[in-house]
């Protein structure tokens, strides 16, 4: 298995997800992890004696690197990237099977080709040591497979061209022999993208099952204040915007609440468990009041629970979990973007501070339309019963059957 945030704790973010499809692989297989990422230390090492973790750059290339793992089985998350891309071409070659599975939303940012360029200039300012070792690591798989320079030349074009014109890395290519969809969109997408329909399977969302699981069991303390909860997003470590912007509307919606309607509110600030760095957001929000905690690795869903107002500034699956819970949210839309969230009325936009701290006061926030909010969900689940990941798994031991059978 592959992704960049492969590191001690890494599936209590985002790849947590995986674990509801491996616990159900283990029930039909005997399944050892072994975790293939690009920022750890140069050297392999073990965790428990269960789970194997190794750095890309510590293999010549894709090819060594299948060769010396001997994995029976290629999984990935999202993203189609170049170590990714690395991985399922060399499995190809190998005649591994190869799996990805998309959770969340598909991307719906759109950005004219100008604003592509800045974007991915800015990225190669902050990333491009990183980018480049990646790339430089898939050209020596293409060579390793047996491509020609003339293919390699076209492939390299064809990626530049892709690089400057599109934020989106999904379904660039096709390479993997399955695709694990978490909802209709991610078909939809995958088919207008020309991915063969036969390698798609939409099963719900698997990232939910654990969410599933618990709400039967939460409960929420009482409260004298409003608690508040602002959970955040890693816009500047997707490239999605400058760390400038980024500090600009964190520090202005912390202020705002604390000048305005610190009288009245509990705030709490949830960063992401993997991309971000707890440090930062120290720095931004400690000089306003340094007593404002801010959480990273604390369990998402019981915070919310505990809360009875989300407030953030762009979209990310933990939504999901606090329209699951009936909570409110207020979306901070201060840079005038196209968010679906917005778009499909689930949230309640606003523009600026001021905003914001009137609806707090007024208690105008907990006005929410419930049927619009259930299709909404449903539309992004596809499925809500904790079986995803079973159905992914089911999925998964029918493509290692067939190769089997070859």
């Amino acid at each position: 298995m592959y992704s960049d945030g492969v590191y001690s704790g890494h599936k209590s973010g985002f790849l947590k997800y995986f674990d509801s499809v491996l616990n159900a692989l283990r029930k039909k297989l005997n399944v050892e992890e072994i975790w293939i990422g690009a920022i750890m230390g140069s050297i392999s090492k073990s965790d428990e004696g269960k789970i194997k973790y190794y750095n890309a750059f510590s293999f010549r290339d894709g090819n060594e690197m299948l060769e010396k793992l001997e994995p029976d089985l290629i999984m990935i998350p999202n993203s189609q990237e170049y170590l990714s891309r690395s991985l399922l071409l060399a499995a190809k070659f190998r005649q591994i099977p190869s799996v990805i599975l998309y959770s969340g939303p598909p991307s719906s940012l759109k950005t004219n080709v100008l604003k592509t360029i800045i974007i991915r200039l800015i990225q190669l300012r902050s990333f491009g040591r990183m980018f480049f070792k990646k790339y430089v690591f898939l050209i020596k798989t293409l060579f390793g497979i047996g491509y020609s320079w003339l293919y390699i030349i076209k492939i390299t074009v064809k990626d530049i061209y892709l690089l400057l014109t599109s934020l989106v890395t999904e379904f660039k290519s096709d390479e993997a022999d399955l695709y694990v969809c978490s909802n209709l969109a991610w078909e939809e997408y995958a088919v207008s993208s020309g991915i063969n329909r036969n390698k798609l399977v939409v099963v719900g969302e698997y990232a939910m099952d654990h969410v599933y699981e618990k709400m039967s069991h939460l409960s929420k303390s009482k409260s004298d204040k409003t608690e508040v909860l602002l959970i955040t997003s890693a816009v500047v470590e997707h490239g999605i915007w400058k760390p400038s912007m980024h500090e600009e509307v964190v520090t202005r919606i912390v202020k705002a609440l604390k000048e305005q309607v610190r009288d009245i509110i509990n705030l709490k600030v949830k960063i992401h468990p993997t991309s971000e760095r707890l440090e930062d957001y120290r720095q931004m929000i400690n000089p306003i009041d340094p007593t404002i905690e801010i959480i990273q690795k604390g369990d998402l869903l019981s915070l919310i629970n505990q809360s009875d107002l989300i407030v953030t500034y762009a979209q990310s699956t933990a939504l999901l979990e606090v329209l699951l819970l009936n909570k409110p949210i207020i979306m901070m839309n201060m840079l005038n973007e196209t968010v679906p969230y917005i778009e499909e009325k689930v949230v309640i936009e606003c523009t600026d501070t001021n905003m914001l701290a009137h609806k707090i006061r007024d208690g105008s926030y907990s006005e929410i339309d419930k049927d619009r909010i259930q299709e909404f969900v449903k539309k992004q689940l596809y499925k809500f019963d904790g079986k995803c990941g079973e159905r992914a798994a089911d999925h998964i031991v029918s493509l290692l059957t067939r190769y089997k059978r070859t």
